[in-house]
């Protein structure tokens, strides 16, 4: 009994499980020597993604109120101004063009408006169903609380 039939039935494989085993080993190998012929050849400087990543930031960087004016994000017109939107006088319109603030948020802004009075804080708007801790940080720089 040769050496490679004690190990099968030590191990006790099935032919399946040989096969993926055989797979296996064969897949190391052939990594391992395009790893190896990749360093002897020299291979490539790695990648400098520095470059990318602040192009990155900069495309993704959300304008502040000073940037009035400016196209917004989302595609659905200007953005306010840098005196900021009136959150107890706006209407619907006017209130989509915070970011992130469709017809059906800008609807119940107006309706909880409506129903409770003049909202007293910004951080009052989180009232508001749709509108998070998130949302409400990323559109109070445009909001003022007018009387």
């Amino acid at each position: 009994m040769g050496l490679f039939e004690r190990f099968r039935d030590i191990v006790l494989l099935t032919r399946t499980e040989r096969a993926v085993m055989l797979f296996l080993a064969a897949a190391l190998i052939v990594g391992a020597g395009i790893r190896l012929f990749h360093k002897a050849s020299g291979g490539g400087e790695p990648y400098d993604y520095s470059r990318a990543d602040s192009e990155f930031a900069a495309r993704s960087h959300v304008p502040e109120p000073s940037g009035a004016g400016q196209e917004s994000r989302s595609g659905k017109g200007r953005l306010p101004s840098p005196r900021g939107i009136d959150i107890n006088r706006a209407g619907k319109e006017e209130l989509m063009r915070l970011p992130g603030i469709g017809a059906t948020i800008a609807e119940r802004i107006v309706l909880y408006r409506r129903k409770h009075g003049a909202f007293r804080t910004l951080s009052g708007l989180r009232g508001v169903k749709g509108i998070g801790k998130k949302k409400l940080e990323r559109i109070i720089p445009y909001c003022i609380l007018g009387k």
